[in-house]
């Protein structure tokens, strides 16, 4: 039986599809809810200090949490707490406007002014998410007769950009110069073009080659853009990223960052070229039409970027970590997917075995990440984990058990497939 819609008064109209009803009896959404009655839904999961390494989960107790991009582990860290703190008394909770009325705060331009520092550029605009300065420099920066051609697995956000100022994008297979230069050689001669991957892929903690990269674009008169959510505090000498991982950022034009993960605090932002940069914020729906940054996540970021460029010791502490995440996977037993990030994504067969494997996880008490359709393609279900600094000898011994515990469980079949019963077989 077909929905039907409704009137003003809610009264059904006969013929025309019903949205709201549509909505309602959406797969995805069916699947969701029968994956919460069977408690294998695993998505939102409380946790009362979700960067922390350790933290309480609602019915769980203490549970070990390997989910959060809180690389550096700023989140809790005294100077950052005081300084969120500080920004609320002074400023209040809300800057109840956008940046160009009335919610410019002297935090967003000492952030702005201390980044394009620490980068090496001429500017740079903060957004309310990274997301958000994506969407802005994908979708402003470029015109109906430009083309972008994106990493095949670069960030969603990216794509959206392009797709919401209706910019004609193609795609490079991952990791592949050849492909991006194939891609290009393709291009009418007069068509601008720039060229956007992120420094860390998100996904496995794999690492783009930059430099080669560079030089395709570059040597055919690119743009580039690299989006550093996963690089910054993380890679490279200082925490630069992958930009300076690779002693790339005099190469790259514009830069796209997340202020919520090694910077502790909340927002995004693109730096680079000041005439750039100035375009897009003055140009972008994200930046003129959304109040700005709440002043405790400003302070928070603020803060956090100081301590990263005063310690430079935080990176190579991640990074030490992010090793000893794959080996403690690989002693377990699991084949992750190469990466030198700290993130390391665990393939499984279907979204089942992902759910199933989180779930056995949970009650050995570690929290992972799982990335299942629509989030990631019907065969590319993963398990995904993430070091921080502030994880401990004990919180790797945990991993470990929890790890070689699952995966002893998923190598015999019959109370697997038992497990799968128990969780809905029906729905993979």
């Amino acid at each position: 039986m077909n929905p039907t819609s409704r009137d003003d008064a809610g009264t059904a109209v006969a013929g025309r599809p019903d949205i709201i009803a549509r909505a309602a009896a959406s797969t995805v959404r069916s699947q969701a809810k029968i994956a919460r009655e069977l408690g294998a839904y695993p998505y939102e999961f409380v946790l009362a200090h979700p960067g922390a390494p350790v933290a309480a989960a609602g019915g769980k107790g203490q549970i070990t949490n390997f989910g959060s991009s809180n690389y550096l582990g700023l989140s809790t860290h005294p100077e950052v707490v005081a300084a969120a703190q500080e920004a609320t008394r002074r400023y209040g909770t809300s800057t109840a406007g956008p940046r160009l009325f009335n919610g410019t705060l002297d935090l967003h331009v000492q952030i702005e002014e201390e980044l394009a520092d620490f980068y090496g550029k001429e500017s740079a605009a903060i957004f309310q998410s990274g997301f958000t300065a994506n969407m802005a420099m994908l979708s402003r920066l470029f015109g109906p007769d430009d083309v972008v051609i994106f990493d095949r697995d670069s960030h969603a956000s990216q794509r959206e950009g392009a797709n919401s100022g209706r910019i004609r994008n193609l795609t490079f297979r991952h990791n592949d110069p050849a492909s991006l230069r194939r891609r290009i050689a393709a291009l009418p001669a007069t068509t601008p073009f720039a060229v956007s991957l992120d420094g860390v892929f998100s996904m496995d903690g794999s690492l783009p080659p930059l430099p080669e990269i560079a030089a395709v674009t570059k040597d055919n008169g690119g743009t580039l853009l690299v989006d550093e959510a996963h690089g910054i505090g993380v890679m490279g000498p200082t925490g630069g990223g992958a930009c300076e991982h690779f002693g790339c950022v005099d190469k790259v034009d514009l830069i796209s960052l997340s202020l919520s993960k090694a910077l502790a605090g909340s927002g995004g932002a693109v730096v680079g070229d000041r005439a750039a940069v100035e375009q897009i914020a003055l140009t972008a729906r994200s930046y003129i039409f959304t109040a700005s940054c709440d002043p405790a996540a400003a302070g928070a970021a603020l803060a956090a970027l100081r301590l990263l460029r005063s310690t430079p010791e935080l990176p190579a502490a991640v990074r030490r970590n992010g090793a000893r995440l794959r080996e403690v996977v690989a002693q377990a037993g699991w084949q992750a997917i190469p990466g030198v990030a700290p993130i390391v994504s665990i393939p499984v067969r279907n979204r089942i075995s992902a759910v199933y494997a989180w779930r056995h996880l949970i009650e050995f008490g570690v929290y992972a990440n799982v990335a299942i359709p629509p989030a990631v393609p019907e065969h590319g279900c993963v398990i995904r984990l993430v070091a921080t600094a502030a994880h401990s000898d004990a919180d790797f011994e945990k991993l470990y058990d929890a790890l070689s515990a699952t995966h002893e469980q998923m190598r015999r079949p019959y109370l697997f497939d038992l497990a799968v019963d128990a969780v809905g077989s029906g729905h993979a």
